[in-house]
């Protein structure tokens, strides 16, 4: 299934999907914990602006999930994980929504670069 990436990936590359915040995320993960002030809001708020989102800007094998702390002692966090086995857990009560993102085009810079590197290489065999 490997393949489907491939396709998506040139797309994305040819431009017209190119700066999309979600572009290589394999997984978005919400975990709620309804005792804090902010982080709750921005992960439901987010939730429902991803839900409805057009798929085709998204990864082929992309899934979002939202849950609830049962033993809410974490603040509310979001986990996202990428094509290239990296993830991150942003705590959402901590982090303001603008360092999130820009964390996030930092590792989607660096996975545009892995990508044309392995353009390259595939070029040249």
């Amino acid at each position: 299934s490997h393949m489907g990436i491939k396709t998506h990936r040139a797309k994305v590359m040819a431009g017209s999907l190119i700066d999309h915040w979600l572009k290589y995320a394999l997984q978005l993960h919400f975990e709620i914990n309804f005792n804090d002030r902010v982080g709750h809001r921005v992960a439901q708020h987010k939730f429902q602006e991803i839900c409805q989102m057009d798929t085709r800007l998204l990864n082929p094998e992309f899934s979002l999930t939202m849950s609830v702390m049962e033993d809410p002692i974490y603040e509310s966090f979001m986990l996202i994980s990428y094509v290239n086995d990296f993830y991150h857990i942003h705590n959402l009560e901590a982090n303001t929504w603008e360092q999130i993102m820009l964390h996030n085009q930092q590792i989607n810079k660096y996975i545009d670069l892995e990508e044309t590197i392995k353009g390259r290489e595939v070029e040249y065999d």
